[in-house]
């Protein structure tokens, strides 16, 4: 039988910058809704783009969503889940980083900037979690050579 563990915050960010699709997770009519989509980490905030008619852009401006990202290895039965949860806000694209601009270059999507408020994760099996790549955006990037 394969467990599942809890994972701590700090991985759950590494992970969480380890991928570039994710899902958008909020309500609609009072229901679950989900709104696969590319994303990027850049400093604390998750940014993604929705299509301008997509019943998110009713969730935005200061309401409470979550992003969910995963890796699962079916033959192995391992992998791993992370789920970031804090406020969102739409954000003009010349107030945006540069790699979450180009996330909506050439199409009709809003940018949405999603503050990393909480987050959960959990270890599935014997995952091979990614190794200690930082995320753009990290504050350790400034001490990077160009």
């Amino acid at each position: 039988m394969h467990c599942s563990s809890a994972l701590p915050p700090r991985d759950c960010r590494r992970l969480l910058g380890s991928s570039g699709n994710g899902r958008a997770v909020f309500t609609e009519a009072a229901l679950p809704a989900v709104l696969p989509t590319e994303y990027v980490v850049w400093g604390d905030r998750v940014w993604f783009p929705v299509p301008v008619g997509s019943s998110l852009r009713h969730h935005v401006d200061g309401a409470v969503l979550a992003y969910h990202v995963d890796h699962v290895e079916p033959s192995e039965r391992s992998g791993w889940s992370v789920t970031v949860v804090g406020p969102c806000r739409t954000v003009p694209r010349p107030h945006s980083p540069t790699a979450a601009c180009r996330l909506v270059e050439g199409t009709d999507h809003r940018l949405l900037a999603l503050d990393m408020a909480h987050f959960t994760g959990r270890e599935l099996g014997r995952a091979e979690l990614p190794g200690p790549a930082r995320a753009p955006g990290d504050p350790l990037d400034a001490l990077r050579p160009a």
